[in-house]
């Protein structure tokens, strides 16, 4: 049958399905709708929460090929309350330096982009992430630098490879929606960063365990 011939046009089809009673699409729209309003009456308990939700659901993914640990989901849960509220503070200050430090809108992208990778996220990984990943999981306070200095290069160069593509995205979204639209990479991120979050443990000492397993922890020695 000739194209033009059609028993109906398809834009219209198109548009009656959009304008269509949807069950699904109604309940999405009521769930931004009501984000929005949590956003603007409780903005940083609501970014927070929302953070710990994705990792957790980011943990279990990086679980699902196991047994699941809901106390390593309650700690990585807990990590991501607490960073969130420092990426809602990081993202203000990128924000006001960009302004300050150029004009146009791609060199701002351009400058909060490279401020984030060379600057706070090794600041944030060295001071906050794995540090607080190597405590939640019961690391004596004197081996943390030791976690740190082994894990901390890896989780950099990942962070790099994910977010450097992600972050053309996040930096070009409104300032208040930011750390809702990184959620949306964090997933990914998050299925990497756990299982870095969690081999932050002391459960297998140096030169102890089979092969492959983790090599964090330094012996106990008489000297202190």
């Amino acid at each position: 049958m000739p194209l033009s011939a059609a028993p109906f046009d398809a834009v219209e089809a198109l548009n009656t399905f959009i304008n269509a009673a949807n069950p699904l699409h109604d309940a999405l729209t009521a769930i931004g709708t009501q984000y929005i309003g949590c956003l603007n009456e409780a903005p940083l308990a609501t970014k927070c929460v929302t953070n710990a939700l994705v990792g957790v659901t980011g943990d279990a993914i990086a679980q699902r090929d196991q047994a699941y640990d809901s106390k390593r989901a309650m700690n990585y849960a807990l990590k991501g309350i607490c960073g969130g509220m420092l990426w809602v503070q990081y993202f203000d200050f990128a924000d006001a330096f960009a302004v300050h430090a150029v004009d146009e809108a791609w060199a701002r992208v351009a400058v909060q982009m490279a401020l984030e990778q060379f600057l706070w996220v090794p600041l944030y990984v060295a001071l906050y992430d794995l540090p607080m990943s190597a405590m939640l999981n019961g690391v004596k306070h004197r081996r943390v630098p030791r976690i740190v200095g082994d894990k901390f290069a890896p989780t950099v160069v990942a962070s790099a490879q994910l977010w450097t593509p992600a972050n053309l995205l996040v930096y070009s979204a409104p300032r208040e929606y930011r750390l809702l639209v990184s959620n949306v990479f964090d997933l990914a991120w998050n299925a990497v960063n756990s299982d870095i979050s969690a081999s932050c443990s002391e459960e297998c000492p140096v030169g102890d365990g089979p092969p492959g397993a983790s090599r964090m922890c330094p012996p106990e020695t008489a000297t202190r």
